[in-house]
């Protein structure tokens, strides 16, 4: 039997391809291209009740004065609660840039985390941390030994309930650094080493989740969970996989449970 086949909830879209973005209190924040027209859509999905509510399009103008609204990439997005507004709303000026466009960032500690590059002289990368009720940025340095190093960061996560970040090692396959103390640089260790042929194959890899003491790792086409004690690897069986496509930008949402 397929192992999601149990929480799997039928629903129509009116779109052609989906990507799910984030989800907080039960709610789901996705965005697909509507079928029969060129843009974007950007939606709340509530499984229990099945309904979904399109939201606005981003205040953020393209770098691009000439780019129009259609075919933008997204260039930073996430999905989070604000108890002081229990409302929807947006953030309208980002000032950092980030390597990897679509990402969605992860949520530890009431704030939103993306890999990202300061605009101060040096570009440096960091992590860039927003604070949702404050609509406050903030940075925070990654691990020391393979910043100096000059690994390659490749993406964030949360492994029981800490933030993380996954590390590309020439010739070694990919580290796991845990935040210990949030906000603590020296607190960042290695939890895991991961030599997995089946996963250092791919270039592209995001850690997804954490189940059951295995990591859940998103690489094209496939999910992937690792079992960090035995070192083995076994792909997710799922009905299907939708194709990713390029979005626009879109803005920061909070959520409530009604959608109205």
């Amino acid at each position: 039997m397929n192992e999601f086949e149990d929480d799997a909830v039928e629903i129509y879209y009116p779109v052609r391809s989906i990507e799910t973005v984030g989800t907080c209190d039960g709610l789901v924040f996705r965005i697909g291209f509507e079928v029969g027209y060129d843009r974007d859509l950007i939606f709340v999905w509530n499984p229990a009740t099945k309904e979904f509510k399109e939201l606005p399009v981003s205040p953020n103008e393209s770098e691009s004065p000439n780019e129009s609204s259609v075919g933008k990439e997204i260039g930073i997005c996430g999905f989070g609660y604000d108890y002081k507004t229990d409302d929807y709303k947006s953030i309208e000026s980002v000032p950092y840039s980030f390597p990897i466009c679509g990402v969605s960032g992860v949520l530890v500690n009431g704030a939103l985390h993306w890999l990202g590059h300061t605009q101060a002289l040096h570009h440096s990368l960091v992590v860039v941390s927003l604070n949702v009720t404050e609509e406050k940025f903030e940075e925070m340095q990654l691990p020391k030994h393979p910043f100096e190093k000059k690994n390659e960061f490749t993406t964030m996560g949360v492994l029981e309930g800490r933030l993380c970040v996954v590390v590309n090692v020439d010739d070694v396959g990919f580290e796991v650094w845990r935040m210990q103390e949030y906000g603590v640089r020296e607190s960042w260790n290695i939890c895991h080493v991961i030599t997995n042929e089946r996963i250092v194959n791919d270039s592209y890899l995001k850690l997804v989740g954490f189940r059951n003491g295995e990591i859940l790792f998103k690489i094209p086409g496939d999910l992937v969970f690792y079992d960090p004690k035995h070192r083995t690897a076994r792909t997710a069986r799922v009905t299907c996989v939708f194709a990713c496509v390029s979005f626009n930008h879109v803005p920061f949402f909070s959520t409530q449970h009604e959608l109205h």
